[in-house]
């Protein structure tokens, strides 16, 4: 059996210890919390034997394979490195870090260590997200011309953690507040299909009736090697959605990741002025579809929207134990943090902005 251990124990570390314990061949032996109370409860509800409030500790106490870090961004780097220098692989929640320069500094000490360092990009790993990754490396799509993803949730609705005074997200510090807290998803589901980023330019709205300053609206448009892209947040609606759509010259496919299924449109044989009427009644058969798929789905006490997580933590520890390539590359990671890194300074600067090069740095 593989052995993970999971620092922090807020809400999406539980789903994190879920999927190890759904994960074949591995074993979860240790939980660290700076709460000792939350990491007891945590590890008690996940039949983990070993809790700590140190991580030093956990981590010579335990002698994880691998180590989930479910804290803050700020205090991935130095986690982290520890972790990578005591021989753990490391897999670490989205964002990985706060800076190109901390992300090139941890890079450094996995290649120097040898060890695995695993950013969370749970939503390429979804059933839906999968399709459309097939539907692109076979040619379906023709050229792609454009994605678009843009999340949909009232941020800061009465209750939420975004406008928790006592006790307030720690996306809330960072340079785009909530945004900040989805931009790495927006960005490696984005450069799946149109690659690395060239330039942005960003447009925000501030106009949040309940967290002043905060950003409540939110654009990035996005030159990419192979494409432009659209980047959105929004939080004034009360219509929850997480969308991507890919449109190509032959193909255009949409997905809402909170739900279960895929819609196409195509380019059809026969009369011009009826291939829309096809792709309608087509898309009226798919709609009917997907609403009974997610309606199991909502029934079925499974993962719901964090399959890819599960997925992605399952193919993590068989891709360890068979001596694989890691589910996501470094080279990848890299490249969704240029991503944020472009997308964050265009709307911090108001303006156009191209990629910025990380300096050269060691561990």
């Amino acid at each position: 059996m593989l052995r993970a251990a999971v620092i922090g124990a807020g809400h999406i570390a539980k789903q994190h210890l879920a999927a190890i314990d759904a994960a074949p061949g591995v074993e979860a032996v240790g939980v660290c919390d700076l709460s000792a109370a939350l990491a007891e409860l945590t590890a008690e509800r996940f039949g983990v034997t070993a809790w700590e409030t140190d991580f030093r500790r956990l981590l010579a106490d335990c002698r994880p394979d691998a180590v989930h870090i479910t804290t803050p961004a700020a205090t991935h780097l130095a986690i982290a490195k520890e972790c990578l220098e005591a021989g753990s692989h490391v897999f670490v929640e989205k964002p990985i870090a706060t800076s190109l320069e901390d992300l090139e500094r941890l890079a450094a000490v996995a290649e120097s260590s040898g060890r695995w360092l695993v950013e969370d990009h749970n939503y390429l790993f979804n059933d839906d997200v999968q399709q459309l990754l097939r539907l692109h490396r076979e040619g379906r799509f023709g050229d792609v011309l454009h994605v678009e993803v843009q999340v949909d949730l009232p941020l800061f609705a009465p209750g939420s953690r975004f406008v928790d005074r006592h006790a307030p997200h720690p996306a809330m510090r960072e340079p785009l507040g909530a945004v900040s807290d989805f931009l790495t998803h927006l960005s490696y589901l984005a450069n799946a299909f149109v690659g690395p980023i060239r330039s942005a330019s960003c447009q925000c709205r501030r106009d949040s009736p309940v967290a002043t300053g905060a950003i409540s609206e939110f654009k990035a448009l996005v030159d990419a090697a192979f494409g432009t892209a659209l980047l959105g947040v929004s939080t004034g609606g009360e219509i929850d959605r997480f969308r991507i759509r890919v449109d190509g010259s032959r193909l255009s496919a949409e997905v809402n990741l909170f739900e279960v299924g895929a819609i196409l449109t195509r380019t059809r044989g026969g009369p011009k002025p009826l291939i829309p009427i096809r792709n309608m009644v087509g898309r009226g058969f798919s709609e009917l579809r997907n609403a009974r798929r997610s309606l199991s789905r909502k029934l079925s006490g499974g993962p719901g929207p964090y399959e890819g997580l599960w997925r992605l933590v399952a193919e993590f520890y068989a891709r360890c134990d068979r001596g694989e390539a890691p589910p996501v590359s470094l080279d990848a990671i890299r490249e969704v943090g240029r991503w944020v890194d472009v997308i964050t300074h265009a709307a911090c600067d108001n303006a156009t902005v191209s990629e910025r090069q990380p300096e050269a740095v060691g561990p």
